[in-house]
């Protein structure tokens, strides 16, 4: 549903701005989902976090697109992909880390260290996505 939403109203939106503040939401909520016990509660918090996702994720593909050179999207995303097969290797980390600290415990940790990295992008690249006029917050 997020990706729906972007992809007819994604003009009005700053890129980049909304890839900060959805991610620290995404992470936000996942925190708070590795606490909930009860399913009914927990089933609309994963919908409402897949639509976070969305709202970083696409905004994210968009930049790349956007900022990179025409003759480099390919490599770029192809460096994009690159990153993302490190994923399995931080899900079969978190096996053993659920075992022995428990699923909340494990989760709060993932939410906190993604928190975490977002803020120090967020710090270390502010002038290149937090401020309007900046190519990858053009709408």
């Amino acid at each position: 549903l997020g990706s729906v939403v972007l992809s007819t109203h994604g003009a009005w939106i700053r890129p980049a701005r909304t890839m900060i503040a959805f991610a620290l939401a995404w992470f936000a909520l996942d925190l708070v989902f590795s606490w909930i016990t009860v399913a009914e509660i927990g089933r609309p918090l994963l919908f409402v976090i897949g639509f976070a996702q969305s709202f970083c994720m696409v905004p994210m593909a968009v930049i790349l697109l956007r900022t990179a050179d025409p003759l480099f999207r390919g490599r770029v995303m192809g460096v994009r992909m690159l990153a993302v097969y490190g994923l399995p290797m931080g899900l079969l980390l978190s096996g053993p880390l659920v075992e022995h600290l428990g699923f909340a415990v494990t989760g709060s940790l993932y939410s906190l260290l993604g928190t975490g990295l977002t803020l120090l992008i967020a710090a270390r690249w502010r002038e290149h996505l937090w401020h309007p006029d900046a190519p990858a917050n053009t709408r």
